[in-house]
């Protein structure tokens, strides 16, 4: 039997090796289903903030489902916690709210969960259609940017796209403490 050079050999092993990657690339291209990890800082906020409070963001996302289940932890938050989102914008730039984590303004849709705290907190959930973009006025921007009620998909596809960021709301900073950028299988 004759066998391939070392370099062919080489070539072929790195081809066979990236079949699985590009498997599950193609999972969070058609959005199937994708795990999503950001750790939230005051520097991804825009205008960036100087703050020592961290935050984690945890998410499975099952598009075949239209289930998201998430977990979020935030800790030394300069303010008091005032609310948590979901909002739809590229980095760099603020956007619409899609979907609320929990909100103590009594601002968000009915059953929003107050967020723990004051300072650090640590909470849980899912999203379903029923959470994305409600028409109410705190949600009006997402809508206007094309991201309408019930539109769970659309959110996904956003998400696959990097134009989705959990931000984190305090009296010390109510445009946001913490922010971070979400993408999956990061």
């Amino acid at each position: 039997m004759k066998y391939p050079s070392p370099p062919v050999a080489a070539a072929l092993l790195g081809c066979a090796l990236s079949l699985p990657a590009l498997g599950h690339e193609e999972d969070h291209a058609h959005g199937t289903a994708a795990d999503v990890q950001a750790r939230l800082n005051g520097f991804q906020e825009v205008p960036s903030v100087s703050t020592f409070a961290r935050a984690t963001f945890n998410a499975d996302v099952d598009r075949g489902a239209k289930l998201i289940t998430w977990q979020l932890r935030y800790d030394a938050l300069e303010g008091e916690v005032q609310q948590a989102h979901l909002h739809f914008a590229q980095r760099g730039v603020n956007g619409g709210i899609v979907v609320f984590l929990c909100s103590n303004l009594d601002n968000g849709p009915a059953g929003t969960p107050l967020c723990p705290g004051p300072h650090s907190g640590m909470l849980s959930g899912s999203i379903t259609p029923n959470d994305v973009s409600p028409d109410i006025a705190a949600t009006q921007p997402a809508i206007t940017q094309g991201i309408a009620p019930g539109q769970f998909n659309e959110m996904v596809r956003a998400l696959n796209a990097g134009a989705l960021y959990v931000n984190v709301h305090s009296t010390r900073w109510p445009t946001g403490e913490v922010r971070a950028q979400l993408q999956p299988g990061r």
